[in-house]
């Protein structure tokens, strides 16, 4: 996919919501275009969880780095999808990855709610 090829060499950030809306494709389609990334050892993928916590309905991003790590962190795990992929650049620390997870999310949906195709 081309898109996606060129998006992420660029360094972007690329969400399974982006690509879905961009490429007028499912959330579930779009996932399985960015899984075909996932072995790459040069991509970074990140993953949305859902699980219960006590009595506490949870969802939390984590890195693959500490995807292990934040699975033990629920009480009962309803589930875990791919949610982004990225070129691996220079490590980031968890607060960075989180920043910057979070604004390309958010330029990618005002983006798309624009109309604009980044």
């Amino acid at each position: 996919m081309e898109t996606l090829t060129k998006y992420l060499l660029s360094d972007q950030i690329v969400t399974a919501r982006w690509l879905s809306n961009t490429e007028g494709c499912s959330v579930a389609e779009a996932r399985k275009l960015l899984d075909d990334y996932t072995k790459d050892e040069t991509i970074l993928c990140s993953y949305l969880l859902h699980g219960a916590d006590g009595h506490r309905s949870r969802y939390v991003i984590s890195s693959e780095d500490n995807l292990e790590k934040t699975k033990g962190k629920f009480d009962n795990l309803h589930s875990c999808q791919l949610y982004s992929i990225q070129k691996k650049s220079d490590a980031l620390s968890n607060k960075e990855f989180a920043v910057a997870l979070h604004n390309t999310d958010q330029q990618q949906a005002e983006a798309l709610l624009n109309g604009d195709n980044l």
